[in-house]
């Protein structure tokens, strides 16, 4: 060690210039002797250090300066320092405003700060996956997605983080394929959507507890389906018709328990209507004019208004009646179910086991046709049948099990393709029930006739 401290204290100028070169020698080699001992580091001649890797540059998170930038005099940087917020670099590319697919994160977190309006493909939000930090969700993205006014693809959406309760999409004015809406989050209670007017593909809401649906500008979609216990708002005030070119899905379903709602623009629906609203007091449809498939109702009668509804299955699928269907529940006594304009039902007409307090009725007072059966059986409060156009019927004719039934009201009937059955009906006359068969003839009886266990 002092050999090698006393060869590196220094040359001597004035010595010859062979001493001088083999002293470097000697000083070179000391001090490599001394880095392999005390493990310095040094850097090699002719050459420029080399940074470590954790200051090479900075990556995504790093704050970069530049001559705008300001700093105090103490040449720190602290809270009050003022520095360039350019994310510019992370923004996606949206040529024409759309954003390509595929969408990342990032995409969405700078969407409207680059200029996005519209995204090309799906798009899916949904809340933070429990005990997953490495697939958070892109729930804590809806803030960002406020100028966003169409999805070309799906758009899909889940239970939202909290705090987050409501969702609200202010711009978007339309989605090319499906709306889907999965929340089972009691605390994601409103989903918005106040400049959507068109859906390509269907909007379902799929066992939701969603308190609030509005939609309030949608005016077009290939189907509907909410199924949702809790709904307490639905709003689908501008809503003119489903339409799906298939009717197997090109429906509009609503399952909820005590949901008061009216569909004032509804005109049309080119599937089935599905409505099972348990302990609503309105639900009315007071334009709806053509329903293309089943019309099947769970709700009570006094809630129901259809006056101008006209035809029921006008476009059948293989296996469907498509026809109407009354399971209904009628809330008090004296309530009345009125199809004041229905003249057609190409499938068939069920009114079946409705359980009443007391009587009620059921008025369509120009149905002329129905396609398929007339099934009337097991009617607890039904005193009597009022389709006094009725003339022919594509099916069979059952009327069966009705204890207060003492009136057909059928004096139009002339012609039933299949059987004709009435029995097990105790307040009705037998006489009324022969008096029927002799109307319509045997000829224009294409099954067989039963008249059997009827009152006196």
């Amino acid at each position: 060690m002092f050999w090698g401290l006393w060869i590196l204290r220094g040359r001597r100028y004035d010595a010859p210039e062979r001493t001088v070169a083999r002293h470097d020698r000697w000083r070179g080699l000391a001090c490599l002797a001394l880095v392999a001992l005390l493990g310095c580091p040094v850097a090699e001649p002719d050459e420029e250090p080399v940074p470590d890797d954790d200051d090479a540059g900075h990556d995504d998170d790093d704050v970069q300066l530049d001559d705008d930038d300001v700093l105090d005099d103490d040449d720190t940087f602290d809270d009050d320092d003022v520095v360039d917020d350019d994310d510019s670099h992370l923004w996606p590319d949206c040529p024409d405003g759309t954003l390509q697919p595929p969408v990342s994160r990032s995409d969405l977190q700078y969407f409207c700060a680059a200029g996005c309006r519209e995204i090309a493909g799906n798009l899916g939000i949904w809340a933070e996956e429990q005990n997953d930090d490495d697939d958070p969700g892109w729930g804590y993205l809806v803030d960002d997605l406020a100028c966003l006014e169409a999805v070309h693809g799906t758009l899909e959406i889940h239970d939202l983080p909290w705090p987050h309760t409501d969702l609200e999409l202010p711009a978007l004015e339309a989605v090319g394929a499906d709306l889907f809406i999965d929340i089972l989050d009691w605390q994601t209670l409103s989903v918005s959507f106040p400049e959507l007017r068109t859906v390509g593909g269907g909007v379902t809401v799929d066992e939701s507890w969603l308190e609030v649906l509005s939609l309030p500008l949608l005016q077009s979609a290939a189907m509907v389906d909410i199924d949702a216990d809790a709904l307490a708002v639905l709003d689908l005030q501008e809503l003119r018709e489903t339409s799906g070119t298939d009717p197997r899905y090109a429906g509009f379903t609503l399952r909820t328990e005590a949901l008061d709602v009216e569909f004032p623009g509804l005109v049309a629906i080119a599937g089935e209507l599905l409505v099972w609203n348990w302990f609503a007091t309105t639900t009315a449809f007071p334009a709806l004019e053509e329903v293309a498939g089943d019309v099947d109702l769970m709700v009570p009668f006094g809630s129901l208004a259809f006056p101008a509804l006209e035809s029921i299955g006008s476009s059948p699928w293989p296996g469907s009646d498509a026809g109407l269907t009354l399971a209904c529940y009628p809330e008090a006594e004296g309530q009345t179910l009125a199809l004041p304009q229905l003249a057609v039902i190409e499938g068939a007409l069920v009114v079946q086991r409705p359980v009443a307090v007391g009587p009620w009725h059921l008025q369509a007072p120009l149905l002329q046709e129905i396609g398929h059966d007339l099934q009337v059986g097991e009617n607890a409060g039904l005193p009597t049948l009022d389709l006094p156009q009725l003339a022919g019927v594509g099916g069979s004719v059952v009327i069966e099990s009705n204890p207060l039934l003492a009136g057909l009201g059928l004096q139009s009937l002339a012609s039933v393709v299949g059987d004709l059955v009435i029995q097990a009906n105790p307040a009705l006359p037998t006489a009324q029930a022969e008096e029927l068969v002799d109307q319509v003839g045997e000829d224009n009886i294409g099954g067989s006739v039963l008249i059997d266990g009827n009152g006196p």
